[in-house]
């Protein structure tokens, strides 16, 4: 399962570079259509062989957090959960983006 492709990767400004933003740019986001979980995604980078995301989880919880994303498709595999990406998400301010997956 491949979450991220090449050209969205490549966007995505380097861990830690949006530190001092508020309300940073997010630039892709992540589902799990069978709950409410989302992960907008504010960064990455390569870290070794895997890639390491930075952004906003929005479930159950509402934090900020880092997670490589075979961490990620590991948690989910062993929770039976799917996950994946929104392909219609386009880079957004992140109150812009949960402002409109809230809307009624």
């Amino acid at each position: 399962m491949n979450l991220l492709n090449k050209e969205i990767k490549s966007s995505l400004p380097p861990l830690f570079s949006q530190d001092a933003n508020r309300d940073p740019i997010v630039y892709a986001k992540l589902f799990a259509p069978d709950m409410s979980w989302k992960c907008y995604i504010a960064e990455g980078s390569e870290n070794g062989s895997e890639f390491v995301i930075y952004g906003f989880f929005d479930g159950y919880v509402k934090t900020w957090g880092q997670l490589s994303l075979i961490e990620l498709q590991s948690k989910a595999k062993r929770n039976g959960l799917t996950i994946q990406l929104d392909q219609c998400f386009r880079p957004t301010l992140l109150s812009e983006a949960l402002r409109a997956d809230n809307q009624p």
